[in-house]
């Protein structure tokens, strides 16, 4: 009996994971860099649900089926990958920055970890690249700085590294809206959060926004502003926002190559 639940077990997870790389849901739990290992694992599990059928099977005809003890990982295995199936899978919202690490402007420094648990910062920075180019100035020749899903992260990084060589520089972007308890009240962020793995390592990048929010948290929006410097903070001066529907795929990705934060 034991055979047949890790055999169902075993289906069942192969069927969820092959409708999750179909739909590309699976891009909501990891980084679209190791689908293929999560290809390779499918491979894998179809073998073992192949050789529990054979293992049922040969136990059935020779008359070894006992109803066994019970059999606990097999039932647990059932349970996790009935809950992709049972309950839509969803993202990463404002609800969770408190307990993710987060890269902001807007703090005491240029580029503050405004709250997160210790060391999620620094395992972000371990896991992008090292290979900034050594002349990060602004780009010259970009009216507007645009950052979009392919380049958020490095230009993010780019600012970082020399924010007083961006202030009154024009920037675009999209992200959710964000009202976080340690931002003053006149203040909100806009957000993104980057994967490096998966979803339980999410870092988030966010921009301090001065600017009264006329809607509410979770909300993307596209902003265009300047940024701008009061004393040691610094911020974006909103020239236009602009609301959005939410992305299906709301996350950044980290490749290899990119720069430390």
């Amino acid at each position: 009996m034991i055979s047949l639940i890790r055999a169902a077990a075993l289906f069942l997870l192969a069927y969820t994971l092959q409708q999750l790389i179909q739909t590309d849901l699976i891009n909501l739990y990891l980084n679209p860099r190791f689908v293929p290992l999560t290809k390779m694992a499918l491979v894998f599990i179809i073998i073992l649900f192949v050789l529990s059928l054979i293992d049922f099977g040969s136990r059935v005809l020779s008359n070894r089926v006992y109803p066994g003890r019970f059999a606990g990982a097999p039932v647990i295995v059932l349970l996790t990958a009935l809950s992709p199936l049972i309950f839509s899978p969803q993202s990463l919202g404002s609800t969770m920055i408190s307990q993710k690490g987060m890269w902001t402007f807007g703090g005491s420094n240029p580029m503050t970890a405004l709250q997160g648990p210790a060391g999620q910062p620094d395992k972000f920075n371990r896991s992008v690249a090292k290979q900034l180019p050594a002349d990060n100035k602004p780009e010259s020749n970009e009216e507007v700085l645009q950052l979009t899903d392919s380049n958020f992260i490095v230009k993010f990084a780019k600012i970082q590294r020399h924010p007083q060589d961006y202030i009154g520089k024009e920037i675009e972007l999209e992200g959710f809206l964000v009202h976080h308890p340690l931002m003053d009240h006149d203040k909100y962020l806009i957000a993104r959060y980057a994967i490096v793995c998966c979803a339980a390592d999410a870092q988030v990048l966010g921009f301090a926004v001065l600017d009264q929010a006329a809607y509410p948290d979770d909300t993307w929006i596209k902003l265009r502003g300047k940024i701008a410097a009061d004393q040691e903070n610094l911020y974006l001066k909103v020239t236009s926002v602009q609301r959005l529907a939410t992305p299906a795929n709301p996350y950044l990705y980290a490749p290899e190559g990119l720069p430390e934060i």
